[in-house]
């Protein structure tokens, strides 16, 4: 059954520290700007005929907005048009040319991102490495580091930053044209998995050695973050054709620091077929302070819920059927835009990451001793292995518990 969906992005205000530098455009539609290029020339060649650039729908019937609920809050959601295609390049025959996405003929569901606003006044007195003391990760060997895993982040794209040099290739699948990162949301995100070590701001990632392929899935519209399911169904779809043409450099893990308050058949079916495929899916839980949002809640996805320094979990994670494991999610120390540091609250967005960083730390591992591509289900029982219990919450709100990384090891 169809229903009236809103996303709710997990994410606080970020508290920016202004350090100005001019943001460089990152190209949109592509891995590799040489192959943007290269594309961009074939199509105005006229003995070429490749198929348009963007697929458009046949124009809809007007649908009237209908009244959902965000954060105990009415929000009117429009009818939209569909999402134009994605553009991949795919080598044929020694050329690049453009293959299109499914024609979609327009969304099942459109609704508006809301931010779940937790914005720090002041700087905690907390120590910035906290979620690497608790989570095991400062007792790693040096060589532990998510090498030759790639990861997948479905989010507001990523800022230009020093400490992600090399690092990130980014798609924009919203077709909106807006590069980079206006939110902050995706670039702190991105710098938990790979954003390596600066001991001099006291920041460091969880698997500085793995790559992140950012798609974009949002864009700015009336000063409001906006997204639909065709956006995340194309980031999916792009992944999957990602991995088709590339069998020796697969993405092996799939982060959504995004929740639906209810499901949608299509994008579920689209997700278990990533999953289907080997991929792992790591998902927030939400911020709403009850059940799971969705994907989280599908039995498949890893649905991550937040806790405090003092192993306390937030108040406003969600928690249920669904949620397997808790990460930190407040009093975050983050990449920002403008090339500089963030101190973050508000949730369960930051948990999944740190989730999804030790599953990358997890393949890397499984690998070694193993010589093999680990399952996600073999995945998820290195995680139960590792992980604890959490005597101040109650099951529902911890799932399997907190992971403890030095354990992985003895655990693969």
């Amino acid at each position: 059954m169809k229903k009236i969906i809103s996303a709710v992005l997990l994410l606080c205000a970020p508290v920016l520290i202004a350090a100005q530098t001019s943001i460089r455009q990152i190209p949109r539609g592509t891995f590799n700007p040489r192959d943007q290029q290269r594309m961009l020339e074939e199509d105005k060649r006229p003995e070429e005929k490749q198929p348009p650039l963007y697929r458009q729908p046949a124009p809809a019937a007007a649908v009237q907005p209908r009244a959902v609920v965000v954060d105990t809050a009415p929000v009117y959601v429009p009818y939209a048009p569909a999402t134009p295609a994605v553009v991949h390049p795919a080598p044929r025959q020694g050329k690049t040319v453009i293959n299109s996405a499914p024609n979609y003929q327009q969304p099942s569901h459109h609704y508006t991102s809301v931010r779940y606003i937790r914005t720090r006044s002041d700087i905690p007195n907390v120590s910035k490495g906290w979620p690497r003391e608790v989570l095991g990760l400062s007792s790693l060997p040096e060589y532990l580091n998510g090498s030759g895993v790639n990861i997948a982040v479905f989010d507001s794209g990523v800022s230009p930053h020093g400490n992600l040099n090399g690092k990130v290739d980014v798609m924009d699948v919203t077709g909106a044209g807006q590069p980079g990162d206006e939110f902050g949301h995706g670039t702190a995100v991105t710098g938990i998995l790979v954003g390596g070590n600066n001991s001099e701001r006291g920041f460091k990632s969880v698997a500085s050695g793995a790559r992140v392929k950012s798609y974009k899935i949002t864009y700015k519209e009336n000063n409001e973050h906006k997204t639909n399911n065709v956006h995340i169904e194309n980031a999916v779809n792009s992944v999957l054709e990602y991995n088709a043409a590339r069998p020796d450099n697969k993405i092996d893990i799939i982060n959504i620091s995004y929740g639906l308050s209810g499901g949608d058949e299509r994008l579920e079916s689209i997700l278990k077929k990533a999953y289907d495929s080997g991929i792992v899916i790591v998902a927030a839980a939400g911020n709403n302070s009850g059940g799971l949002l969705y994907p989280a809640a599908y039995n498949f996805v890893i649905g991550v819920g937040a806790m405090s320094k003092n192993k306390q979990i937030v108040p406003y994670s969600s928690f249920g059927a669904g949620l397997d494991f808790i990460a930190p999610g407040e009093d975050i120390f983050a990449l920002g835009n403008d090339n500089d540091y963030v101190w973050l609250d508000g949730g369960t967005s930051y948990s999944a990451a740190y989730i999804s960083g030790i599953a990358a730390l997890i393949i890397q591992e499984w690998r070694k001793k193993n010589g093999s591509q680990p399952s996600p289900a073999q995945i998820y029982g290195v995680l139960q292995k590792i992980s604890s219990a959490v005597p101040s919450a109650p099951s529902q709100k911890r799932g399997n518990g907190l992971p403890d990384a030095s354990k992985i090891m003895s655990a693969v």
